[in-house]
């Protein structure tokens, strides 16, 4: 989130393949094809910049090393190199089936290329998660996407009606000390206003009870993340365990 510039070119350079994956949604879109591209578009810009007004030709990684970082390098770095990640006789068959034909990606020609540079949830057909088919004919199985939506629209209206205090408290409920401890005031004062407002313990019932000046000098250590982390906020209520979903299911 600082830098925003993945570290792909570092990587290559240390003879290390990267794992492609998605990290904070509020920054990207949560699908792969968009982290795909974004990678491929970020590296080839580096990459001739770095080697502008030299002698040396820019090292452009390609699609298909892009869809090996998606694929087979995302599950290598996850330990499950010899599980999944390729269509390998002894894997499980967790794959995506995407039309190549549709409007936005046709005409096929280079399949990497399609997939990564033409193509989009929209044009995934089926999805088989070790088999067994969880989207077939553009259409998500043994989902109740109506019960799906509106746990997700509670989900968001409880989030949205906590209180401000509670919030706060929830976002440096883990900060212990030190410049994490400064980037939690600065955010509170952002929210807030001014350093001098602070955020109150709540108690049962709801009252709030004595002020936590907590984002100053008495929350310091592992004592003050205690005294913090009783102010945050009651968990959300956790989505439903039964919709599961494959890979780029959409």
């Amino acid at each position: 989130m600082e830098t925003a510039i993945p570290a792909v070119d570092e990587a290559l350079s240390a003879g290390i393949r990267p794992g492609l994956s998605i990290d904070v949604e509020v920054a990207l879109a949560g699908d792969m094809f968009t982290q795909m591209r974004a990678l491929h578009a970020i590296q080839r810009m580096r990459a001739v910049n770095a080697a502008y007004g030299t002698d040396r030709q820019p090292q452009r990684i390609t699609t298909h090393d892009v869809l090996d970082f998606a694929t087979l390098q995302g599950a290598h770095t996850n330990g499950l190199a010899g599980v999944t990640g390729s269509l390998t006789p002894g894997k499980k068959a967790d794959l995506l089936v995407i039309r190549a034909e549709d409007l936005n990606n046709m005409p096929l020609d280079n399949p990497a290329g399609t997939v990564v540079l033409g193509s989009d949830a929209r044009n995934i057909s089926a999805v088989l998660i070790n088999g067994e088919p969880r989207k077939w004919n553009g259409h998500v199985l043994d989902v109740d996407l109506s019960a799906l939506r509106a746990e997700v629209n509670a989900s968001r209206e409880y989030v949205l009606n906590t209180p401000n205090a509670f919030i706060v408290s929830a976002r440096t409920a883990w900060i212990s000390g030190g410049p994490r401890r400064r980037r939690a005031r600065q955010s509170a004062v952002s929210r807030h206003g001014s350093r001098d407002r602070c955020v109150r313990r709540a108690r049962p019932g709801g009252r709030a009870g004595r002020p936590l000046r907590g984002l100053r000098g008495p929350m310091r250590g592992r004592a003050g993340a205690r005294r913090i982390r009783s102010a945050s906020a009651p968990p959300r209520r956790p989505m439903g365990t039964s919709h599961a979903r494959g890979p780029g299911s959409g």
